[in-house]
This record gives structure tokens, C-alpha cells and sequence, in this order.
């Protein structure tokens, strides 16, 4: 394929594939965020983590994100498009993951509507995803 020819502007115009970048470039900017002002970060979560071996568990996240958004615009760019509504379908459950941690930990209340609003916007990036992948829009 050759991507210069093949980056059609119908492609970069799809509701899901313009979302999806726009995730993916937030989570590209909120994983190195998180890698290189932890203590910043961290508390932005509400968990303020002074000391270094918390910081550490903000970078692991700040890691994965980083990883998650360099890997979904990989696929964009790519018009990989089942893989990217597969990556943003499976994305939406982690939200759950994080949240079952942390109400066994602590106090759940103040996550809820942060991780609720995450799951949510990226079931609906997924949904949109699907329905462009139904349009054929990664072959135009």
C-alpha cells in the first residue's frame, strides 16, 4: 500500500477515524505527561503520590498510555480500521479494570464519574469506529 496515494480525504474526514486521532493524540500527550511530571499527574487523579515508589505506578500508566496512542495512530495511519475499533472496544473496559483496583483499595466515589466518562467516550469512538469499518471507509 502505498500511503501517500492511498490517505484518501474522504478517509481522514470519517467521524470515527477524526475522533479516534484526536484520542490518540491525547493519549499520546497524557502518557508522557505522566512519565515526566508523575507527581503533577498523580495528582490530577486525585492520588497524590510524593514519594518515588508511588511515581513509579504513574509512569507504568503513563507508559501504557503512551504505548495505546503511538499503537492506535500506528493503525490510523495504517487504515487499519477493525484493528483500531478493536483497540478502542477492548480501551473502554480498562476504565472498569482501573476502577475495581481502586474500590478495593479505597474510596471509589471520586473516580466514578472520571472513569464512567472514559468509558463512555471511548465506547462511543468504538461505536463510530464500527460503523465506519461497515462503510468501507478504510478502502475509498
Amino acid at each position: 500500500m502505498n500511503l501517500v496515494t492511498d490517505l484518501s480525504p474522504r478517509y481522514w474526514r470519517a467521524p470515527g477515524v477524526v475522533i479516534a486521532l484526536i484520542c490518540a493524540i491525547a493519549f499520546v500527550a497524557l502518557g508522557l505527561r505522566a512519565i515526566l511530571i508523575p507527581a503533577v499527574t498523580s495528582a490530577g487523579f486525585g492520588l497524590p503520590a510524593q514519594e518515588a515508589a508511588s511515581q513509579v505506578w504513574v509512569m507504568v500508566y503513563g507508559s501504557r498510555t503512551l504505548l495505546l496512542g503511538v499503537f492506535a495512530l500506528a493503525l490510523l495511519i495504517r487504515r487499519q480500521l477493525i484493528a483500531v475499533a478493536l483497540l478502542f472496544s477492548l480501551g473502554a473496559l480498562m476504565p472498569i479494570f482501573d476502577m475495581a483496583v481502586l474500590w478495593r483499595f479505597g474510596d471509589l466515589s471520586a473516580f466514578v464519574m472520571r472513569h464512567s466518562t472514559f468509558i463512555l467516550v471511548l465506547g462511543i469512538v468504538a461505536a463510530l469506529l464500527w460503523r465506519d469499518v461497515r462503510r468501507g471507509v478504510a478502502r475509498i
